[in-house]
């Protein structure tokens, strides 16, 4: 099992300082007080260290599909994952992505096309995401989520694809997001 790794402040006295409590400034890191901070090493979060960040600070700001994505989707279970900022505010983009969804639905209105071929291409992936879950691949499967939504966006926007099989697309794409952020999941079924 990998850990969860983020990087290590320092005051100009030599004590640990928390990363929330850190802000970038110019090419330089600086406390609350504006007093230099020295960055450190990545390493494995503890308490000690003061390199730990509150899950509940993330949830409160992003959510907790978000904190889930992102830790799922960064790095295999085996290998360390680096706790980022920009990882989770990507993590956030994706999620907010897939709530544009379901208004695009309400307003799609195209029918009657040919749209087998993006079908057949959700299929292969769904297949996949499933294979990747039974081997505990989540980030396999994450980046094939990631593959599914931007296909499905790309067939919106050229409208290569008819509201019903937009419609059966979303409610798969509920269907494979239910076990890495199971409340976007609901929030999709029930639209």
């Amino acid at each position: 099992q990998g850990m969860v790794t983020h990087q290590t402040f320092k005051s100009s006295n030599g004590n640990w300082v928390e990363p929330k409590d850190v802000r970038k400034k110019d090419n330089y890191f600086v406390d609350g007080n504006n007093n230099m901070i020295e960055p450190g090493k990545i390493e494995k979060m503890s308490k000690s260290k003061k390199n730990v960040v509150d899950p509940n600070d993330i949830i409160n700001l992003y959510g907790a599909d978000t904190a889930r994505w992102f830790m799922l989707s960064d790095s295999p279970p085996e290998r360390d994952l680096q706790w980022t900022d920009t990882g989770i505010a990507s993590s956030f983009k994706f999620i907010n992505k897939i709530y544009e969804f379901v208004d695009k639905f309400k307003k799609y209105s195209f029918t009657g096309l040919d749209d087998s071929e993006v079908l057949e291409d959700f299929k292969n992936i769904i297949n996949q995401v499933s294979k990747n879950i039974e081997a505990f691949q989540f980030n396999k499967s994450v980046a094939k989520i990631y593959e599914y939504v931007n296909i499905l966006n790309e067939a919106i926007t050229k409208k290569k694809i008819s509201k019903e099989s937009f419609n059966w697309s979303l409610n798969k794409l509920a269907i494979i997001l239910q076990p890495f952020v199971p409340h976007i999941s609901e929030e999709i079924w029930s639209s």
